[in-house]
């Protein structure tokens, strides 16, 4: 079982240059595997579901101003659990219910990110972002703590 809910105000009735979204994401564990392996919601390694993935649930919200009209610039944060259930590990009737969801020892992570998005003459678009990560039970070993930086800059198409 999964689901998420959130809502999407792109522009904020008191101020319109403004937005705001929220959702939040729960995926049971099992939910991207199957008992035949080349079923599982995989390709190339890269999961085909929800990002989280199986066996977690996910926070986040997002502001969002726009200077003018080509340019975005986004504040997001979020909080994630990510239990021990990987995708391809298949359902058995031998799980109980401490396997259904977030299961063994949970990753907890607070991640919170900046982010730009400009539009180029014609449907050409930079992105850019900055973003920091911190983790308790990393890879869902208890009291392991990581902390991690990412920066991305790239060139898109809007199709």
């Amino acid at each position: 079982v999964g689901g998420l809910i959130g809502i999407d105000l792109p522009a904020l009735p008191c101020a319109l240059r403004l937005g705001a979204n929220i959702e939040y994401v729960a995926i049971t564990n099992f939910v991207y595997s199957h008992k035949n392996p080349d079923n599982n919601y995989l390709y190339r390694g890269v999961v085909l579901g929800h990002p989280v993935g199986p066996d977690s649930d996910a926070l986040i919200l997002t502001l969002s101003f726009r200077p003018h009209d080509r340019t975005e610039l986004m504040l997001s944060g979020s909080i994630e659990r990510h239990g021990e259930g990987r995708i391809g590990q298949s359902w058995s009737r031998d799980y109980g219910p401490d396997d259904w969801f977030l299961s063994g020892t949970v990753e907890k992570a607070v991640r919170v990110s900046l982010g730009i998005e400009h539009d180029l003459p014609g449907p050409v678009l930079l992105v850019g972002s900055l973003e920091h990560v911190a983790r308790s039970n990393s890879d869902n070993t208890l009291g392991e703590s990581r902390r991690d930086w990412a920066a991305r800059i790239g060139i898109g198409v809007r199709l």
